[in-house]
């Protein structure tokens, strides 16, 4: 048999039968030692000698081949070590193997509760300096991966639980990938911080998502665009320009300040990308144009209520129903192949991989497209209505403002008379004050 370490077993102890009297009928005692038991002194009882004997054999044969710490278990700590002694042998491990694995690797991950490392996980994610729209979309995901399983232990995730998460709601494919992306995440946070052993939903199948071209907008729908935007909305025409013509990302746009408008170029900072690498994009002849026709029109670069302006937009171009995602960026970069076919170009414009260039926007449009997209330009006829519809909605809204103000006087005078009116109702109204240690009326 396998003997146990040495100086577990060096010790040697003797066992003594002693005849002695229990419930009044005679007996025999086996004393083991308190070194020898693990601790504490032990004695077994025997109604017969040879019994008594027989222990003593066995107990000798035991220490002698595995070493008194065996002997020192009870029978359910020893059933206990033999069944677990056969799982390792039917996964292909022996006990010593097993042993060594488990030092070399470490100790087992503490019971971290998966909310617990959530939180951690989501603080860690706001620290790296996250962007805000990001943060939003994984606060989400995450918070829908804890319902019904925020106490329990992270390191008891399993694998069907994970994909249980994501084939219960019917999420189309993309909308899966997501998610899946997000809590392989977490994990991945759980596994660098040893609160688990291994990613489990990285063993998760990729979800099979379908190669679909992006969804390009026509020449004539980005004319219509164009000329709804310089008719109802020219305060939103330079941020048209920047994602149509510029290729710059609809939520980039929205960071870029006035200062970034540079005489040759649009300055597109690590701060402002989303890769967050500076990238400059040349102010082509037909980008000044538009950029110069949307100067006297705003204030600001991209004014605060732009969404709104823009959904007025689309709906007076036709476009409110008809809108491919990222339409207005994958225009631009299909055009732009389209005409100039350098993959490396557009890339280094729109602020991605040549590698995606060529998988995504090749021949999508035909290069005749591309000219008449890059030969657009402002419609002075259609700018000057602009102004005036934009002078008539100021005017409209000064007057509202004025009205609201009047009403608002008028309600503040109807107050102030009602209540003059409850005080005279209510009779005079009698001053006291102390004057030489004695008080007076007005009357007195």
């Amino acid at each position: 048999g396998h003997r146990w370490a040495p100086g577990i077993h060096a010790m040697k102890a003797s066992l003594v039968i002693s005849p002695v009297t229990k419930n009044g009928k005679p007996a025999f005692v086996v004393n083991i030692p308190a070194g020898v038991s693990g601790g504490t002194r032990k004695r077994k009882f025997f109604k017969k000698l040879t019994a008594a004997e027989t222990f003593v054999r066995k107990w000798k044969s035991e220490v002698s081949d595995y070493g008194t710490l065996w002997t020192a278990l009870s029978e359910r700590q020893r059933t206990g070590i033999l069944y677990h002694v056969q799982r390792l042998a039917e996964a292909g491990w022996s006990l010593g193997d097993a042993t060594d694995h488990i030092i070399k690797h470490g100790k087992a991950p503490p019971s971290m509760i998966l909310g617990t490392v959530a939180e951690q996980f989501l603080q860690a994610k706001e620290a790296k300096a996250c962007r805000p729209r990001y943060l939003a979309k994984l606060k989400g995901s995450v918070s829908l991966f804890l319902a019904g399983r925020r106490e329990r232990p992270i390191a008891e995730i399993t694998l069907p639980d994970i994909e249980e998460y994501l084939n219960r709601n019917g999420w189309a494919g993309a909308t899966r990938r997501t998610h899946w992306i997000d809590i392989r995440s977490l994990f991945s946070f759980a596994v660098k911080r040893g609160y688990c052993r291994e990613n489990v939903a990285s063993q998760v199948e990729a979800p099979i998502l379908d190669d679909k071209p992006p969804g390009v907008l026509t020449v004539a729908q980005c004319a219509a665009l164009l000329d709804a935007c310089q008719r109802r909305r020219p305060e939103v025409l330079s941020w048209l320009t920047l994602c149509l013509f510029a290729g710059v990302r609809v939520e980039e746009a929205l960071r870029l300040t006035a200062d970034a408008i540079q005489p040759d170029h649009i300055l597109i900072s690590a701060l402002k990308a989303k890769t967050r690498r500076r990238r400059l994009v040349e102010i082509t002849p037909q980008i000044r144009a538009w950029l110069d026709a949307a100067k006297p029109h705003g204030k600001k670069l991209i004014p605060s209520n732009w969404r709104k302006c823009f959904a007025e937009v689309r709906r007076a171009a036709g476009l409110w129903q008809e809108w491919p995602q990222n339409a207005i960026r994958h225009s631009f970069i299909s055009y732009h192949v389209a005409k100039y076919r350098n993959e490396n170009e557009a890339a280094q414009i729109a602020g991605t991989s040549p590698a995606m260039i060529y998988k995504h926007y090749r021949e999508l449009v035909r290069p005749k497209e591309a000219e008449e997209f890059f030969g657009l330009l402002p419609d002075a006829a259609a700018l000057e209505e602009g102004a005036r519809v934009t002078a008539g909605r100021a005017e409209a809204s000064h007057a509202a403002r004025v009205a609201s103000g009047k009403r608002t006087g008028e309600l503040n005078r109807k107050r102030a008379q009602e209540g003059i009116a409850t005080d005279v109702l209510a009779g005079p109204v009698v001053t006291r004050w102390r004057t030489n240690g004695s008080t007076q009326s007005p009357d007195d």
